[in-house]
């Protein structure tokens, strides 16, 4: 019977150990009444001192698996040189055939279910003995469950069969649903005959790749075409971003039509640049070209503030008007006949009779630019003023 059997039956105990100091062997005996206070059968030497007894049979015996569960090997520096016949002859014979026992039970059995070791105390790890040594030990403080000594109740769940953390049940097998094949594994047109479902829907994919190729090339191309045709030179920054955004999407839209792969792998391969390659494929590759392009000095539309910042001058930028009408401060009423002039582009007109004026540069490259206005009688008027501003409100004053 095993601890692990049930709890209606007490498991057997054996304890072997050697007696060569007092208080050792008061403690081996105080093991044993805690052993047998919390319900163990134990099985010790000293209970049968009184009686005649054939010791290397009665050792016997207590060794058999036929009478004794476990075998508690309290393990001692003595303990170990006993079995190890490393003693006098004539000294320790019990222990040294005890170890013997156990030993040929060991080898005959090719395992270990029984035999249990114990360290007492402050006793060292190399009291165990070699051939044991590998096993599970158990070190005791005190003895006896209502002491909390977590060795000794280690060593009880053991003797009785009273795990500390119980295996969960087990429970049914979940069953899933398989996974598509990868596609360079799938049949293609070659195998329909092979595999008809499969075929049609090989032939299915290539018309709508064939399509998809068709609707992002067209409107890629239209897209630079109209970049090309009616974008100006330059942009502020972030409408120059968002185009290049729209590019790179479209861009990578074709390569994945293309390709049928948009993706990034990581390979380990050999180099003198390291032993990491990183490879884009498909239309992550179209699309990280196509960003990189318009995000760099050759991009078809450049960055104003970024082409200032790198000391280029501003491009020239399409025609822009600047327009305006021009008041009498005091009363308001419209003049007409007033010069108006742009210095830096060498433009004046005059102000019709409702005193509305409109200058028109052709080849700008500037946004901000000086404006003047004179009328005899009246005070000349400078301000600054930004091209294709057409609502400029102005109002002069009369000489005093």
């Amino acid at each position: 019977m095993r601890g692990s059997d049930s709890l209606s039956h007490p498991p057997r105990i054996f304890i072997s150990y050697a007696q060569y100091d007092a208080d050792h062997t008061a403690r081996v005996l105080e093991l044993a009444y805690a052993l047998a206070t919390d319900g163990l059968a134990v099985e010790l030497d000293q209970f049968h001192r009184h009686e005649l007894i054939d010791w290397p049979r009665w050792c016997a015996e207590r060794l058999d698996p036929a009478n004794t569960d476990f075998v508690l090997m309290v393990c001692s520096l003595e303990y170990r040189r006993r079995i190890e016949g490393q003693i006098a002859h004539d000294v320790g014979r019990g222990v040294f055939w005890e170890g013997d026992l156990i030993y040929g039970s060991l080898y005959r059995a090719k395992a270990n279910e029984r035999f249990v070791l114990v360290l007492l105390d402050d006793t060292p790890e190399n009291a165990l003995p070699p051939v044991v040594a590998s096993w599970n030990r158990f070190r005791l403080h005190r003895f006896g469950i209502e002491t909390g000594d977590q060795g000794y109740e280690a060593l009880y769940r053991l003797l009785t069969g009273q795990p500390t953390t119980a295996k969960p049940s087990l429970g049914p097998l979940k069953r899933l649903p398989p996974r598509p094949a990868p596609a360079a594994h799938r049949p293609g047109p070659d195998v329909a005959e092979m595999a008809p479902t499969r075929g049609a829907a090989v032939l299915v994919d290539s018309a709508a790749l064939s399509r998809g190729v068709w609707i992002f090339g067209s409107l890629l191309l239209l897209f630079l075409v109209a970049v090309f045709t009616f974008a100006p030179a330059s942009l502020p920054e972030y409408k120059q971003r968002i185009l290049a955004l729209c590019a790179a999407l479209l861009a990578g839209l074709l390569g994945w039509f293309l390709s049928g792969e948009i993706g990034l792998r990581l390979d380990a391969l050999a180099s003198r640049f390291g032993d990491l390659a990183v490879r884009a494929s498909g239309g992550l590759a179209l699309f990280v070209l196509v960003l990189g392009w318009w995000l760099s000095p050759l991009a078809p539309v450049a960055s104003s503030q970024s082409s200032i910042e790198n000391g280029y001058p501003p491009p020239l930028m399409q025609p822009q008007a600047l327009a305006g009408t021009i008041r009498n401060a005091h009363s308001g009423a419209p003049l007409s006949g007033v010069q108006v002039s742009l210095a830096a582009y060498g433009l004046t007109v005059e102000s019709d009779a409702l005193g509305r004026f409109r200058l028109q540069v052709e080849k700008p490259d500037q946004t901000s630019v000086e404006l003047m206005a004179r009328k005899p009688g009246y005070q000349v008027h400078e301000q600054y003023a930004t091209l294709g501003n057409t609502s400029l409100d102005i109002d002069l004053k009369e000489t005093p």
